[in-house]
């Protein structure tokens, strides 16, 4: 576990000094001081120490919030926020680098990870994963639109935001039609 967390380190330290495509796995391990055969006990490569990256910070938070006595959707939203501040830098990496495949993906299992927990099974229908698919996709867009636009919206604000989304009061739609 130990070596995982140091190899993830290397690899966000190496992306906010050179583009990723030309990291190498060695590069990597030099940086970690391990082997390459760590390296490869460890993960598959490069791309799996994102994953892990993001992964753990997620699950990290998860069960921090678990640990609550009662979660209101505003502990969850905080605790995916504390893990876009605290993995700030990586994430901002992987957009640049055009790696948001591998957000999009970690965003997908991390609220799989929370709904699965969360949610009452009762209200587990058959959309359910459309539902979580609409959630993830949403989140993981606004995430990658936050990176790129590099503008003065604070975390906090994308919190709010979001808070507002999931609470229902983000659009005002109307039932009258005109004309």
């Amino acid at each position: 576990m130990r070596s995982q967390a140091w190899l993830a380190e290397a690899l966000e330290k190496l992306m906010l000094e050179k583009p990723y495509g030309r990291i190498s796995v060695g590069d990597i391990c030099a940086r970690a001081q391990l082997s390459r055969q760590t390296f490869y006990n460890m993960f598959g490569d490069k791309d799996e120490v994102l994953h892990y990256c993001l992964r753990s910070a997620y699950e990290e938070r998860f069960r921090s919030i678990c640990a609550l006595d009662a979660v209101t959707i505003d502990d969850i939203v905080d605790g995916f926020v504390s893990v876009v501040e605290s993995k700030r830098d990586v994430l901002k990496a992987m957009v640049d680098n055009r790696l948001t495949g591998i957000v999009f993906e970690e965003i997908s299992a991390c609220v799989a990870l929370f709904a699965g927990r969360f949610v009452r099974e009762d209200e587990r229908t058959d959309l359910f994963p459309y539902s979580e698919a609409m959630l993830a996709g949403a989140i993981a867009q606004m995430l990658v639109l936050w990176f790129q636009r590099d503008d003065s919206v604070g975390t906090d604000e994308l919190a709010s935001l979001l808070k507002d989304f999931m609470n229902g009061r983000v659009y005002q739609i109307t039932s009258e039609r005109k004309g």
